[in-house]
């Protein structure tokens, strides 16, 4: 089964041999790839994300201004992926290559929000205690202190309701382009 995957958006079709062969030099033989409106889908289970990345921006690098590629996180899930794949073919595009926390970004900064909370926020869409607390977290400045006072909970134990969203979302609300793009979502 595959763990990952890349979108590849072109404004002319790019599929050939020789980039399948690319692909398959790149991340093994055990690849799956699929052509279905406009955008090019290969499923992966290579592990080193920063190797696909830097590849893929050398790719960029040889094709004009009009291709653009997404590499997912390794958590590959259908309905995240239905989510992405309709933004990324619909959305004007401001950069050619994207990770997840690039392009939530891009949208966010967009006005769009649809279905991108159930992405980036995880298992933990359908958590209100923790939206609860990440909300919190961030309208009290960050604080870990203030934010213990504020919703009367120890903070030890906030401090490892935050570190276990970090840890299972991949989205560190200690830093402020994450903290951004989770706040935007969640905010209602």
């Amino acid at each position: 089964m595959y763990n990952q995957y890349i979108l590849i958006k072109a404004k002319h079709n790019i599929f050939s041999p020789e980039l399948n062969d690319f692909f398959k030099g790149l991340l093994g033989n055990n690849i799956k790839i699929e052509e279905a409106n406009g955008l090019l889908t290969i499923y992966h289970q290579y592990e080193n994300t920063d190797d696909i990345y830097d590849t893929l921006a050398g790719l960029m690098q040889e094709y004009d201004q009009n291709v653009y590629a997404y590499l997912s996180r390794k958590d590959f899930n259908l309905d995240n992926y239905n989510i992405i794949s309709k933004y990324f073919s619909e959305t004007d595009l401001k950069s050619n290559l994207y990770m997840e926390h690039d392009l939530l970004m891009e949208l966010v900064l967009d006005g769009k929000r649809a279905d991108l909370d159930r992405i980036a926020l995880g298992s933990f869409y359908q958590n209100p205690s923790m939206i609860d607390t990440i909300k919190s977290f961030l309208e009290n400045d960050m604080n870990t202190s203030k934010t213990a006072n504020a919703i009367y909970m120890h903070r030890n134990t906030l401090i490892n309701k935050l570190d276990r969203f970090v840890l299972q979302t991949g989205y560190d609300i200690k830093k402020f382009t994450d903290a951004f793009i989770i706040y935007h979502l969640i905010k209602k």
